[in-house]
């Protein structure tokens, strides 16, 4: 998601009260603060983990017949510029893409002319007066590692869908999986590094035809911009008022007085995006092993060496930070949570869930057996605060972070049930709310959660 298209999702407020929300189930909490939880040992905000062929158990007694995995992108740079920034970013080679574009349909030629793109920036009074990381790479783009990262998941997917379960076949069909991205290129390039994994070379048919890469014309259900519904518009303001929130931002004060002024985003003028784009810049350059960056100095014009500079703890804390001000609180334990997630993630629930009732309703006849959701954090997240999922799970998902829904038949009559699984793992839940075991949740149960945050007419609710 680009931090900066989702501008309006909370509102800074800032404020001494002491934190109390009010649950949805209508409790209270007097000590709600979990923006100062201590990060699990196993979280790694840069790669998460997947399914693996060895980890992996079919559900006994049980015969697979369909899964939805929704991934996150891979590792890219920053969306935030880092103003004044003199690092160089050489990590978006061409060497990775070896998956390329059809036109019309037809199988693209073995060889070609190609490109390497390359940043520039300029010095002098006609110019803006401040410049980004040179290199390769642009703004939000994905790099070699995001691909590696996907390719590997990709044959992770092959060890547990094709070799263990069977659910898809050896050598790619036409027709095996349907495929949709949104409609920017790191989550194009994230699906396609993706089917480099899930089908090598070696397991693709001479002169196959190009999975067809489908994205939505318009706004996207997968990764929507609050700004399209005037009505979550109100609701954030709503939200920027309970007392947890303005205890959070008064909490935060120290933090975001040191770090803004060393990355040029001070808390005043961003607000709650703030918290985001601290985040977002240290994360990134965390994850391709590049130097945290120091405050800028004027009088030498560079980063470089100067003081103070960002550190590992404020990574941390804007690990925290950031997860709690634009997933946790918004789209799980705000009192508004679920109205807020109704308009926001409606439609893709919608398609979601229409997509397994087709399934069920048709069986083996209606195609394809996996569906691939190429996507961002907020599509995943906004999943995870709808199922109501634990505290780990609502940290910031890792880059390529996967949803997996795996829609099972069983052999005694022939019910259904869904597993989820979440970077390779069953899906954990608050204890407080155990609506269903996503080890093997009833399918009705399972599309009855989904169709709870369904509005009747999406477009009516938002008041567009």
């Amino acid at each position: 998601m680009n931090l900066f298209l989702a501008a309006s999702l909370l509102l800074t407020c800032v404020s001494s009260q002491a934190a109390m929300i009010q649950a949805r189930d209508g409790s209270s909490s007097s000590n709600y603060a979990p923006w100062t939880n201590a990060l699990p040992s196993n979280y790694n905000v840069c790669q998460a983990s997947t399914p693996t062929g060895s980890s992996y158990k079919a559900v006994p007694n049980a015969t697979l017949r369909f899964a939805q995995v929704i991934v996150r992108h891979g590792a890219r740079t920053s969306t935030v510029p880092l103003l004044e920034d003199n690092a160089t970013w050489f990590d978006c080679g061409a060497a990775l893409d070896t998956v390329g574009f059809s036109t019309a349909g037809k199988p693209l030629p073995i060889r070609g002319i190609s490109t390497q793109q390359r940043v520039f920036t300029t010095q002098g009074e006609a110019t803006y007066d401040f410049a980004v990381g040179q290199g390769n790479c642009d703004i939000g783009q994905l790099t070699d590692l995001g691909k590696t990262q996907h390719k590997a998941l990709g044959s992770h997917l092959r060890d547990v869908y094709v070799d263990k379960t069977g659910l898809l076949p050896k050598n790619y069909k036409d027709g095996a999986l349907y495929l949709r991205t949104t409609s920017v290129w790191r989550t194009k390039e994230s699906a396609q590094s993706v089917l480099q994994g899930l089908y090598p070379p070696e397991a693709v048919p001479l002169r196959s035809p190009p999975v067809p890469m489908y994205t939505m014309a318009g706004e996207d259900t997968m990764s929507p911009v609050p700004t399209y519904c005037p009505a979550l518009a109100a609701m954030t303001e709503q939200m920027a008022t309970e007392d947890a929130w303005v205890a959070f931002n008064a909490s935060q004060s120290d933090f975001t007085t040191r770090v803004g002024p060393i990355l040029g985003y001070p808390a005043s003028e961003f607000g709650w995006q703030a918290f985001g784009a601290y985040f977002d810049i240290l994360s990134s350059r965390h994850c391709h092993k590049k130097a945290l960056p120091c405050q800028f100095d004027p009088h030498t014009g560079t980063r470089q060496g100067s003081k103070p500079c960002a550190d590992d703890n404020d990574l941390e804390t804007a690990t925290k930070d950031a997860s709690f001000s634009a997933w946790r609180w918004p789209m799980r334990d705000s009192s508004m949570a679920k109205k807020y997630l109704t308009l926001y993630g409606g439609g893709f629930f919608n398609d979601l869930k229409t997509e397994l009732q087709a399934v069920i309703k048709n069986g083996t006849k209606r195609g394809h057996a996996l569906s691939l959701y190429s996507a961002h954090d907020n599509t995943v997240v906004m999943l995870l605060g709808a199922f109501n999922a634990s505290d780990d799970a609502m940290l910031w998902p890792p880059f390529a972070s996967n949803l997996i829904f795996e829609l099972w038949e069983h052999q005694n009559g022939g019910n259904h049930t869904v597993r989820v699984l979440y970077n390779g793992q069953v899906l954990q839940l608050q204890p407080k709310d155990p609506w269903c075991d996503l080890n093997a949740c009833d399918a009705t149960t399972f599309m009855d959660r989904l169709a709870a945050y369904i509005p009747t007419n999406l477009a009516t609710a938002c008041g567009a």
